[in-house]
């Protein structure tokens, strides 16, 4: 038997995941899954950019914070719920902005917050170091334009919203409560992250402000 599979933290896991396995559809697994695996390979990849003390490119930086900000714990939000969003509208255009846009919103928070520590460890996998190189400019002006960003996908949730309502129009009374519920709470986690990066003891040394 493998070593891992042994470990207490591997049997928690198990133990954990299997009412979530119970109640959910396999559709939802399988996405959940997916994204838990890139989270997994997102953060090896983030471990060799450290390693090498190496600042990615933009356009790699962007597709690997994604899932390194932890895409799969979005999927979870649906388990707090009676049901689960149908897995048609988890499939449309609506969905994957609005999950996209309201992780980007609280990853680049972090690295807005993070920024000090992240230097001082010789970190360069951080939006605001990553921009500064792409677009040549100091860091000051990164971070401007990084709360600028932040601002502009926070504008973009309602439209997100409207559109997800509108494709949902031709779902059962419950189904449309289950991607209420799922919004509401998504909306309510932004909002929540966006007090603890101002509030955390883990930030009070940066002296940058979150957007």
């Amino acid at each position: 038997m493998s070593p891992r599979r042994t470990t207490p933290s591997y049997g928690l896991s198990r133990s954990s995941r299997r009412p979530l396995t119970d109640r959910m559809s396999s559709a939802w697994l399988h996405r959940f899954t997916r994204h838990l695996a890139l989270h997994g390979q997102a953060m090896a990849w983030e471990a060799v950019l450290r390693a090498e003390r190496r600042t990615p490119s933009l356009a790699t930086f962007m597709d690997l914070r994604l899932w390194s900000n932890g895409m799969f714990m979005w999927d979870l939000i649906e388990t707090v719920h009676p049901r689960e969003v149908p897995a048609e509208l988890t499939r449309s255009l609506a969905w994957r902005y609005l999950t996209t846009a309201s992780n980007q919103i609280t990853a680049w928070r972090n690295d807005i917050v993070s920024l000090p520590s992240e230097m001082a460890s010789g970190n360069h996998d951080n939006y605001v170091l990553v921009l500064a190189q792409a677009l040549g400019c100091d860091r000051d002006v990164a971070v401007a334009l990084v709360e600028q960003q932040i601002a502009q996908r926070i504008d973009d949730l309602p439209g997100y919203e409207h559109a997800l309502r509108a494709q949902a129009r031709g779902l059962s009374a419950e189904q449309a409560q289950a991607m209420t519920d799922t919004m509401t709470t998504l909306r309510t986690m932004v909002a929540a992250h966006a007090r603890w990066v101002m509030e955390s003891v883990r930030y009070s040394a940066s002296h940058h402000r979150a957007a």
